[in-house]
């Protein structure tokens, strides 16, 4: 009998990445979105796990909404949906002996760092609400696997992944990506900031890292999966402008031109030294642009 592996957050993103690419692993793939389990309620949850019996959970649930939840309610749903759901799902896990891969964001990190944040560097606070969100699931994740040694949890069992991730793009839903390629190929003229920079992640590229990561049983900790490189926001743009064929008037504007009520970081890099370098960003847009046509 095959291994199942639970996707929860199927719909999104990189839910429905990982339903895809997960598919192609001697596996038996599950989704479940919010109709099928309610990743806020210990009953729900539990009820989900003991009637799929997975080996392991990789929850890609999260409340993305990074201006949304700024405002009291938002910051509410986020704590509800990117904290208090991590510790749920990471106790039901640990309790029925059943693997765990949880997403995170280079959100949680505050401060502008050149050289990109390492695994082991210890987030003491976060970008915006959004990020101290998802630093409260980091938090319940860490301490339900028995703390760190460096990026290392000191429970090594069950299977216990904490990946964060950024600047994500690809198939099936509203992203930087999207924005861009809608508005030049209806002829628009571009505005992008030069000045924001960090590192564009294929979605593909994500579900395929943590699909390996499972099979090669990497040890527990935290990892940067990300593309290789970093770039600005309009070089992001202008590579999926040109890989898309499209020649469109673009212009270099700044962050402070886009008020936003949630702080960014100018500069907000993750640094991946502990597992094989990954396809650069470049190739990331090249073959996602390559699978739209």
């Amino acid at each position: 009998m095959k291994p199942k592996w639970l996707i929860v957050g199927s719909a999104g993103l990189l839910g429905s990445a990982l339903l895809r690419i997960c598919a192609q692993e001697d596996v038996e793939v599950i989704g479940m979105d919010r109709e099928s389990i309610d990743v806020t309620n210990a009953e729900s949850i539990a009820s989900a796990f003991d009637r799929v019996q997975p080996a392991c959970v990789i929850s890609a649930a999260a409340m993305t909404d990074v201006e949304g939840a700024e405002s009291p309610e938002g910051r509410a749903l986020a704590d509800l949906l990117n904290g208090t759901a991590v510790q749920l799902l990471a106790e039901a896990c640990v309790a029925r002996n059943i693997g765990f891969v949880q997403i995170s964001t280079d959100s949680v990190f505050y401060g502008t760092d050149h050289e990109g944040a390492e695994e082991s560097t210890i987030p003491e606070k976060a970008m915006n609400a959004y990020g101290e969100s998802k630093r409260l699931g980091e938090k319940y994740m860490i301490d339900i696997f028995g703390g760190l040694d460096g990026s290392a949890f000191q429970r090594t069992t069950p299977v216990g992944y904490l990946i964060r991730t950024s600047w994500l793009f690809g198939h099936g839903a509203r992203n930087f990506v999207g924005k861009v390629l809608a508005k030049a190929s209806a002829g628009e003229s571009l505005r992008i900031v030069d000045d924001e920079v960090g590192v564009p992640t294929f979605v593909d590229d994500l579900a395929t890292r943590i699909c390996w990561m499972l099979k090669t049983h990497v040890p527990n900790g935290i990892y940067h999966v990300v593309n290789d490189g970093s770039c600005s926001r309009f070089d992001f743009a202008k590579a999926v402008v040109e890989a898309k064929g499209l020649d469109v008037p673009m212009e270099h504007v700044s962050m402070k031109d886009f008020p936003r009520k949630a702080h960014i970081e100018p500069v907000s890099i993750l640094r991946n030294t502990k597992l094989p370098p990954m396809p650069t960003w470049q190739d990331g847009v090249k073959r996602f642009v390559e699978g739209l046509e």
